[in-house]
């Protein structure tokens, strides 16, 4: 049997604790997750070396009986390109989908077709990521 978990390496009772970005971190994880457990996709794609750090890695979980989950992504310290076009798997192309970004905390609606095709994701800062949950409307 195979599981997932989480462990978050906290120092509580140091000075300058950032509780509020803990409770924020937390929220995060358990909006997502259930999806952990859900059908695995990596989205990227590289010359067969994983630890370069010029490329993005992106992996999608997916849960296709609800039509929801969630993408989430690296662009390395050396990526040049700000802009990943991530290709969804098991996306009902003639669906409407919510796509909620943590980093902006703002949701729009996306064709199912759009996020099938090729879902521009933006990071302007090397070396940073992404957490993003969508939903079948």
């Amino acid at each position: 049997m195979y599981s997932s978990s989480f462990s978050a390496d906290w120092s509580v009772f140091a000075l300058g604790t950032d509780s509020e970005m803990m409770r924020r971190r937390m929220s995060e994880i358990n909006a997502v997750k259930e999806y952990f457990t859900k059908d695995y996709f990596p989205l990227s794609t590289f010359n067969g070396n994983l630890h370069h750090n010029d490329i993005w890695m992106c992996s999608q979980f997916n849960d296709k009986k609800t039509g929801s989950g969630i993408v989430i992504g690296f662009r390395r310290s050396s990526a040049k390109n700000a802009t990943f076009a991530a290709e969804l798997k098991g996306i009902d192309k003639d669906g409407s989908y919510t796509v909620y970004d943590f980093n902006t905390d703002k949701s729009e609606t996306v064709s199912g077709s759009r996020l099938a095709s090729g879902f521009e994701i933006t990071l302007s800062e090397p070396g940073s990521s992404f957490l993003i949950k969508y939903e079948k409307k």
